[in-house]
């Protein structure tokens, strides 16, 4: 899929932050270099590709933590598998090299 600038989802179970706010919708933008080195220092300190995941959406969408461990699993999951769309495809390096840049983990 081509990559996109941005693009808003609606959630089909909007969540009630603890400031009192429904969140409804998440916009995701395209990741920029800001975004990339975050998520390679996420990536160097562990975790597993979940993690990730939830760590790359907040840094696409600037929403707090919070929404997303009180977020339904069907919208976490619709949100996980848009992920690739707004991160810049591995460069290809040639025959058996192996791509250097952070990549979107696949779902």
């Amino acid at each position: 899929m081509n990559a996109q600038l941005s693009n808003t989802f609606a959630l089909r179970y909007p969540v009630k932050l603890s400031d009192g706010t429904t969140v409804a919708e998440v916009t995701l933008t395209r990741a920029k270099g800001k975004a990339l080195r975050k998520l390679m220092q996420i990536r160097e300190g562990g975790g597993d590709d979940f993690e990730h995941s939830v760590a790359m959406l907040m840094l696409i969408s600037d929403q707090p933590e919070e929404l997303f461990d009180e977020m339904d699993g069907d919208d976490l999951l619709m949100l996980i598998e848009v992920i690739p769309d707004f991160f810049p495809a591995p460069p290809t390096t040639g025959e058996g090299g192996e791509a250097s840049s952070p990549t979107a983990p696949t779902s």
